[in-house]
């Protein structure tokens, strides 16, 4: 949890969830489900993809607790499922394919 790559990793992903942030409403609200938007596509998948890939790596990471590191791997496991877990699930469901698929279901 404090290592150089963890480090580069999180800012990553700050960099990551500013951009989901902007484009995800940008695309529910201001572009019509008949607009080909490829590039906001391959955004949304490379983003849904790295978040998949942190779920998985904070499943691996150790935490710190009252300043003391913990790097088992079972009470990382734990902590994370009873802490961000589902956050961070619910987060990564790919909402706009979701949409997607279900209005071009009803518009044929």
């Amino acid at each position: 949890p404090v290592s150089r790559g963890r480090l580069v990793w999180d800012s990553f992903a700050i960099l990551c969830l500013l951009l989901d942030s902007w484009t995800t409403p940008f695309e529910l609200i201001f572009l019509d489900v008949s607009v080909d938007t490829d590039w906001l596509v391959a955004l949304s998948v490379c983003l849904t993809c790295f978040w998949c890939i942190d779920i998985c790596l904070n499943f691996t990471t150790g935490y710190i607790d009252k300043d003391m590191l913990i790097m088992n791997r079972r009470m990382s496991v734990r902590k994370y499922l009873f802490g961000w877990f589902w956050l961070d699930v619910i987060a990564t469901i790919p909402y706009d394919f979701i949409m997607r698929a279900v209005l071009s279901g009803f518009n044929p």
